[in-house]
């Protein structure tokens, strides 16, 4: 048999008020963050979003209720679920454009400017693309 000590601690009053004063300060902050981040994520869920990529809306409603959309984010989510059910009208690609510029959201403006380019290429027209071309490397940050 092995020798056998006992252990001897000993936690004294002061560490359990910190172990306590912790435990609230983590619940006290959670707290806040979803108080001060819930609108955002209902926001995305919200009727009046989903209301935009209902499928017997016409290209001009559609682009209607985006406007209607105050909250940024989910006025992109919104475009992009339109995109990818291939209802986003080229004004409805604008829109986009024009919310991740506003935002300063380099990101996003660079993906729907590409958007905006690859209709232009498709459409063959060479004034649009060469704008376009040159917007993407002023965000892109090229001389």
């Amino acid at each position: 048999m092995a020798n056998i000590t006992p252990m001897l601690s000993y936690l004294d009053p002061g560490t359990g008020s910190m172990i306590a004063a912790a435990l609230a300060g983590g619940v006290a902050g959670l707290g806040v963050f979803f108080k001060m981040y819930w609108h955002r994520f209902a926001g995305v869920f919200s009727r009046k979003h989903r209301a935009a990529a209902a499928a017997n809306l016409s290209a001009e409603a559609a682009t209607a209720a985006l406007r209607g959309i105050d909250h940024p984010l989910s006025k992109l989510v919104a475009i992009g679920v339109l995109f990818q059910a291939g209802r986003a009208s080229p004004t409805t690609i604008a829109l986009a454009v024009e919310t991740a510029s506003a935002q300063g959201w380099r990101r996003p403006l660079l993906g729907w400017l590409n958007v905006q380019l690859a209709l232009a290429e498709k459409a063959g027209d060479a004034g649009e693309t060469a704008r376009l071309r040159r917007r993407i490397g002023v965000v892109q940050g090229d001389k």
